[in-house]
């Protein structure tokens, strides 16, 4: 089943964002197994139908919305125990934000490596997806 080029750049733009793959293929109604292509070609993709101006201000704004997640989620880390949010907000919705935030923000950093918007984390893929298995590995 072909999809127009709007629709396929739609999807491209919603896994780079972030969305599963699933989601993704609920919200377009395009088969799974055409997102999944379409997610490992998204380097190629942006390469062919994106312009290095379009690229480098797509690496701008996932910088920028991953520096906010990581400060997110420092915020509700140094918040979560204090007394004052204990006593006035339900701990489950806390754990769920970070958890969301969390999720999200690891997604992006997969998604921005797998597509190659910054050439230069390159060297972190040879962790593999489990991550650094020594702290010697870090600092390698």
């Amino acid at each position: 089943m072909a999809c127009s080029e709007e629709k396929k750049a739609q999807a491209v733009a919603a896994l780079l964002a972030g969305v599963t793959v699933g989601e993704v293929s609920q919200r377009y109604g395009i088969p799974k197994a055409t997102v999944s292509r379409f997610k490992s070609g998204i380097a190629e993709y942006l390469e062919k139908h994106a312009t290095q101006d379009q690229r480098n201000r797509i690496g701008e704004m996932l910088l920028s919305l991953l520096k906010a997640n990581m400060q997110g989620l420092g915020s509700i880390a140094e918040n979560a125990t204090t007394t004052e949010v204990l006593a006035g907000q339900d701990v489950r919705a806390w754990v769920a934000l970070y958890g969301a935030i969390g999720d999200l923000t690891v997604r992006l950093l997969y998604v921005a490596m797998e597509a190659g918007i910054f050439p230069e984390w390159n060297k972190m893929e040879r962790f593999g997806p489990s991550g650094p298995s020594t702290r010697s590995e870090i600092s390698a």
